[in-house]
């Protein structure tokens, strides 16, 4: 009972490492082209303080987010 319990969890991991995958992926695109979007526009004037901000805020996190993301699910693999 126990290795057929086993497997049915490595299936349902191997699916939730997927989709969390996915979506963390859609979101940091859509993150991503946010922040090209105000990085186009420090080209053509300088960025407000604020702006700036987010810019490095919005990076940092996306960062942090993807690193224990991925932390997480190895620990629950292994």
């Amino acid at each position: 009972h126990f290795s057929a319990y086993r497997r049915r969890l490595n299936q349902r991991l191997g699916l939730t490492h997927t989709h969390v995958h996915k979506e963390f992926n859609t979101l940091k695109e859509a993150i991503t082209a946010e922040l090209l979007t105000l990085e186009q526009t420090k080209s053509r004037r300088e960025l407000t303080r604020e702006e700036g901000r987010i810019v490095a805020r919005f990076k940092k996190l996306l960062n942090q987010a993807e690193q224990t993301i991925e932390k997480d699910l190895e620990g629950i693999v292994r």
